[in-house]
């Protein structure tokens, strides 16, 4: 390797076990032009900031060998949560330097605000901090040719409406002036491109004024690499699948109501108490797999979620807590902190807390806010998609009404997600067929091995979905101990010594019940919440 520059592709691979999409993205970094910032555009979730950890490691590296001099970093984000991740996100292993791991970085004081602070890297300051003459001047003076600026969340910068009701317009023209000088510059986001026309600090633009991403990793690609949960939308009407598809898509069709009419959101709305019972179930069930899971409440603002709160309190007996985003220096409780590292089930936030805000346990979101964008939804399903070891299976859960635009959202998403499952079923086929040192026998073995595993996960996600339907027509109103939801787990328990055709027998059972009830019957699509393995047709294996 040359100390002197840049790491190759190769060597990146090498240093950092980057993913596949992280892998391609640094190979389009190393070819932009001096000057030229770097603009990643991924899902959230799917990596962005260690990827971005990689980079500034490798350019602050790269620039200590040259100069003998360190490099000044800056973070900026949209609240004092995401700082605060991102001081952590960033002071991981990358490499070890002395007795140092990481990019240890710092959240000023107002007097160590754009001064170097021995022991640290740079600073992480929110967007708001910017709102001062003094602090820009401050940070100003920071930037240079040894400075590198991480944007998170830029595109906030084009908002009219941000934290604290501030207009987020007038920070691009504050971020232009006080970070203009900075070597490097290094903006994330994780939600589709702004429709408003609204340009943002230092993205490039095409001849048709579509802004120009160095790295850019769509939904499709982030399933298919394995890098987010895959998420199953669940309406009034019932569950999106393959087989429902043109249900919806006729359902959407016949929606007559325009845009301008406000979706129902009232908790004494049918289809909400429905919603909201169905998820309180589905948390319930999940629950039962993994203790520590949580689901989230999306919330038009404090009014609306105190009644959602108070309703399920009263229903449920589940009294969601209240997050609250901090962008300032208060010394408010961090509520979501607070709720990361508890026990407790559910939490209720307005629109204005659903960006870069890391919970894994996270895997049921209620979803009822008014305003109802393409942004809003990506980011709001990215609280509940990030991957997260122990936690059940991998797959999240939505659940929201069936009016017009929430319609049009979830199908695009469902699509891009069956898209993105295609490609991931043909990679796993490509990998399988590689593996040439696994032997005839031993592939028999792994495959029934896999076989008993898949087929245990079919009963629990049946037994748990019909509970979970049953409850919900009952919108609400049966007890979590009613003998009919007692006798459909006793019927899906106790599979782990079962041979297939055991578990078979359980599934016939548990479709009796079903019937009984006038329960819909799962599609084998909503049941994969492992991916079944592939059978090679050549080992003749019935399962």
């Amino acid at each position: 390797m040359d100390p002197t520059k840049l790491m190759t592709v190769e060597e990146f691979d090498e240093i950092y076990n980057p993913r596949p999409w992280q892998k391609k993205g640094w190979k389009q970094v190393l070819q932009l032009k001096k000057g030229q910032a770097i603009a990643i555009n991924a899902m959230p979730g799917s990596g962005k900031t260690y990827f971005t950890g990689c980079i500034i490691d490798e350019f602050v590296r790269c620039y200590k060998h040259n100069t003998g001099k360190p490099m000044n970093v800056i973070a900026v984000g949209p609240s004092r949560e995401i700082c605060s991740q991102l001081i952590r996100s960033l002071n991981l292993p990358f490499r070890k330097e002395g007795d140092r791991w990481g990019l240890e970085l710092l959240e000023p004081t107002q007097k160590q605000l754009g001064r170097r602070i021995d022991g640290f890297y740079g600073q992480v300051v929110t967007y708001q901090r910017l709102s001062t003459a003094e602090n820009r001047n401050k940070l100003k003076k920071l930037c240079n040719n040894a400075t590198i600026v991480l944007f998170d969340e830029m595109h906030r910068a084009g908002e009219e409406d941000g934290e604290d009701g501030m207009d987020m317009t007038i920070y691009a023209k504050y971020i232009r002036e006080t970070f203009a000088d900075a070597r490097v510059k290094i903006i994330l986001t994780g939600t589709p491109d702004r429709t408003d026309g609204k340009e943002l600090p230092f993205i490039a633009r095409n001849e048709d004024g579509a802004p120009v991403y160095t790295v850019r990793q769509t939904l499709s690609d982030a399933i298919a690499e394995g890098c987010i949960r895959e998420v199953m939308f669940h309406f009034p009407e019932g569950e999106l699948n393959k087989n429902t598809l043109q249900f919806f898509e006729d359902l959407l069709e016949n929606r007559k109501n325009p845009k301008t009419v406000a979706p129902v959101v009232s908790t004494e709305n049918d289809d909400v108490q429905k919603i909201i019972a169905q998820a309180v179930y589905q948390l319930i069930s999940e629950r039962e797999i993994e203790q520590n899971t949580a689901g989230l409440i999306i919330c038009n603002g404090k009014d609306h979620g105190t009644k959602i709160a108070n309703h399920m309190a009263q229903v449920h007996e589940e009294k969601p807590i209240h997050l609250v985003s901090v962008t300032d220096d208060s010394d408010k409780r961090d509520d979501i902190d607070y709720f990361r590292n508890s026990q407790d089930k559910w939490a209720w936030t307005s629109r204005k807390v659903t960006e870069g805000v890391d919970i894994r346990r996270l895997k049921v979101l209620i979803y009822i806010p008014s305003a109802r964008t393409k942004t809003h939804l990506m980011q709001s399903i990215g609280r509940i998609s990030r991957v997260a070891s122990g936690i059940g299976d991998n797959i999240a859960h939505v659940y929201t009404t069936s009016d017009k635009k929430m319609l049009e959202l979830c199908l695009n998403f469902y699509k891009e997600q069956i898209k993105g499952k295609e490609e991931q079923n043909a990679i796993d086929v490509r990998n399988t067929r590689n593996k040439k040192d696994v032997s005839f026998a031993g592939s028999r073995i792994m495959l029934m091995h896999n076989a008993l595993k898949a087929k245990r996960h079919e009963v629990n996600a049946l037994t748990k979905t019909i509970k979970g339907r049953l409850y919900g027509m009952s919108r609400g109103k049966m007890q979590y101990n009613d003998p009919r939801l007692m006798k459909l787990s006793q019927i899906g328990g106790s599979v782990d010594a079962l041979s297939l055709e055991g578990m078979q027998t359980k599934i016939e059972k548990l479709k009796v019940e079903a019937d009984k009830y006038g329960i819909t019957w799962p599609t084998k699509t909503y049941l994969k919440q492992i991916g079944l393995t592939q059978i090679d047709p050549q080992l003749n294996l019935s399962l």
